[in-house]
């Protein structure tokens, strides 16, 4: 974040208010970088807020975090200036500053749990989506949008039955949503961009926004959906390159029946806790990747093409981070690792699953660094089929036993005793 000195003149504001509202910028503006905003602050007519908002963009001020900029999904927040709109934007903003201010106060902040400020009470729990238009709305991302910011309860959004193409972003400043859609067969969100998809700027996306659904809420459930990135193998099977079709950086999200369907880079589990029940994941290279703290549960992995089932990237040996795959199915065909080592301490273990004849003897993969062969941990517990043999597996992986397996068994490997019963 930059504050550029020229453009702030806190005047004769209290040194508390001051801090207060520079508390409030950087929570919510994160890394965006403000030198170019100019703010004039006042500490008369009572007008630091009002003057705040009207100074700036004020879907920047409220989609805080990398992953929440006007073109990640607040998109629409600003755009109508009735009056009634604006009483709301200034009414729900002063009651964010009283609030950083008093968590301040306590002793912090902790940006994984959205604040506790009803302001719209009036909003429907539940909203329709139908692509005929006979619903509330007739797209996905239209439906999101109407979520109130810092939403604090529970909102439904059925989707019926369908193929929704359209590319969706679940801002970081709209938690608490559910996606329930008619059964993964039938109700299906599906966009085309790769790596290389080139932006209106004339440059490469990139990876992290090839993704067909990108969910940055904390607080998301989703069920009975498919997930679909339709960049498929070339005539001759190759993979189109980085092609994601959900990637997932809230916090405390659940996913319940749901497919995701793509070839390299499937699933992005960039970051936060995880938790996917009875889920369908295709793909070839390194398709359940990323850096998330998550629990597979009866999934089936099925892979196509030859690759690797995943990518864990923990950096750190003190960051909790890990992919726990227990009652699952490996199938497909092809030549597969079970994983490798994104990062230097990539974990990843599969407990209790069933693998097909697909699997190297070896098993796991360095990524070509023989450092990682030490610091990595790989393991597999109680494994069937034939390709769960592990007497040929690299060294420096492990046939765990029953204590080492404990805590990646079941849902306390992701704090779920803490919220799943809340979802």
């Amino acid at each position: 974040m930059i504050l550029s000195s020229n453009s702030f003149n806190m005047g004769q504001i209290p040194w508390p208010n001051t801090l207060s509202l520079m508390i409030t910028i950087a929570i919510l503006c994160n890394d965006v970088h403000l030198s170019s905003a100019k703010f004039q602050i006042s500490p008369t007519n009572n007008s630091i807020v009002s003057r705040l908002i009207n100074t700036y963009n004020t879907s920047n001020l409220y989609c805080f975090g990398s992953n929440c900029s006007n073109t990640d999904g607040c998109r629409n927040e600003s755009s109508d200036t009735s009056a009634i709109w604006q009483t709301k934007i200034r009414q729900e903003f002063r009651e964010w500053v009283y609030r950083v201010k008093d968590q301040n106060t306590k002793g912090g902040f902790n940006r994984s749990v959205p604040v506790k400020v009803d302001m719209y009470a009036e909003v429907r729990s539940t909203i329709i989506v139908d692509k005929s238009g006979n619903a509330d709305y007739a797209t996905i991302q239209a439906a999101i949008d109407a979520v109130p910011l810092f939403n604090t309860r529970r909102i439904t959004i059925f989707v019926s039955a369908g193929v929704y193409q359209e590319k969706i972003v679940v801002p970081e400043c709209k938690p608490f949503i559910t996606l329930q859609g008619a059964g993964s067969a039938v109700t299906k969100i599906v966009w085309h961009d790769t790596a290389s998809t080139v932006d209106g700027r004339g440059s490469f996306i990139g990876t992290f926004q090839s993704a067909s659904v990108a969910i940055n809420a904390p607080n998301f459930i989703a069920r009975g959906i498919t997930f679909k990135n339709s960049a498929s193998l070339n005539h001759q099977g190759v993979a189109p390159g980085q092609a994601v079709a959900l990637q997932v950086s809230g916090d405390m999200t659940a996913f319940y029946d749901c497919h995701f369907i793509g070839c390299q880079d499937t699933l992005y589990d960039r970051q936060g806790r995880h938790y996917f029940r009875d889920c369908y994941i295709e793909g070839s290279i390194d398709f359940i990747f990323g850096d998330g703290r998550s629990l597979y549960k009866d999934c089936e992995l099925h892979a196509t093409g030859s690759g690797w089932l995943t990518a864990q990237k923990r950096q750190d040996p003190t960051e909790n981070t890990g992919f726990s795959f227990v009652n699952c199915r490996v199938t497909g065909a092809g030549l597969f690792y079970l994983g490798r080592a994104w990062g230097p301490f990539s974990r990843v273990v599969f407990l209790f699953s069933f693998i097909e004849n697909i699997i190297t003897p070896s098993g796991w993969d360095d990524w070509g660094d023989p450092s990682r062969d030490r610091t990595v941990f790989y393991g597999q517990y109680r494994c069937s089929g034939p390709g769960a043999n592990v007497k040929d597996r690299v060294a420096w992986s492990y046939a765990l036993t029953e204590a080492e397996a404990e805590p990646f068994m079941d849902a306390n490997f992701i704090d779920g005793h803490d919220w799943l019963p809340c979802l």
